[in-house]
C-alpha cells in the first residue's frame, strides 16, 4: 500500500488499512453487534483514515466509553450511528492489469493501463449502545455525540422508530436529522421492548433502509 498513489482515494477513508472489515459488509438489515461491535467499527474507521481531517470526522475510541456512559441512564440506551462514504481497492484492478504486483511483492499502478485504482462504498452502521436491556419500557436517546459522518454523498434526513404495540397496531415516531444537528442535538423516543421494533432510515435521495432489532442484545426481565 505504502507504494501507492492514495490521491484517487476521495473519501481520505481506505478500508484496506484496516483488516477485517467484514463487520461493515455482512451485518446486512441488523443493528450492529451491540456495544462491543459499535466500538470495533468505530476503530477500524478511525485506522483506515488517511489524514486527520478523516479522522476528526468520528472520535479517538478509546474515548467512547465515557461518551455514552454520560448518555445512558436507568432505562435509557443512546443509539450509536456510523454513516460514512469510504474507499476500497477496485476489485477488478489486478484482473485488469491497473494494479500489478512487482517482483518484490509490491502492490502498484499501473500507468500503461487506464482505469480506477479506487471505488467508493457507502456504510451505514447503527447501534444500541448497550449489552442488555429490560423487557418493557425503554427510552432510545438519539444525540449529536453519537452521530459519526463525513458528511456522505446522500445524506440521512430522517429517522423513524416503528414499535409494536399491545393492540396490534405500530407506532412511528420519525426524527429529523436537523434534530441531531442544531440545538440540543438531542431526541428521546419511548419504546417498549416487549413488542417489535425496528430503525428505518431515509436518505436524501429517497432509498429507505430498514434495520430490525440487532442480534445480540440481550432481553433481561
Amino acid at each position: 500500500m505504502q507504494f501507492l498513489d492514495l490521491s484517487g482515494a476521495t473519501t481520505q477513508i481506505l478500508c484496506e488499512r484496516m483488516f477485517p472489515w467484514e463487520l461493515f459488509t455482512s451485518c446486512g438489515e441488523c443493528f450492529g453487534g451491540g456495544l462491543n461491535g459499535f466500538a470495533q467499527a468505530l476503530w477500524q474507521l478511525h485506522g483506515s483514515a488517511l489524514t486527520d481531517e478523516a479522522r476528526e470526522t468520528m472520535m479517538d475510541p478509546a474515548f467512547l466509553t465515557g461518551r455514552i456512559m454520560r448518555h445512558t441512564a436507568p432505562n435509557v440506551v443512546p443509539v450509536g450511528i456510523l454513516h460514512f462514504d469510504y474507499n476500497m481497492l477496485n476489485p477488478w484492478a489486478l484482473d485488469l492489469g491497473i494494479l500489478t504486483l512487482t517482483s518484490d511483492d509490491r502492490l502498484i499502478h499501473n500507468p500503461a493501463v487506464p482505469g480506477l485504482v479506487f471505488v467508493q462504498q457507502t456504510v451505514l452502521y447503527p447501534s444500541i449502545l448497550a449489552t442488555s436491556v429490560k423487557r418493557g419500557p425503554l427510552t432510545l436517546k438519539f444525540t449529536r455525540e453519537l452521530f459519526f459522518h463525513n458528511n456522505p454523498t446522500n445524506p440521512l434526513v430522517s429517522i423513524t422508530v416503528r414499535n409494536g404495540t399491545q393492540s396490534g397496531s405500530d407506532t412511528l415516531i420519525t426524527i429529523p436529522l436537523s434534530a441531531l444537528t442544531t440545538g440540543s442535538g438531542e431526541y428521546l423516543v419511548n419504546i417498549s421492548t416487549n413488542y417489535f421494533w425496528e430503525l428505518i432510515f431515509t436518505f436524501a435521495n429517497g432509498d429507505v433502509a430498514y434495520f430490525f432489532r440487532q442480534n445480540g442484545l440481550n432481553l433481561a426481565d
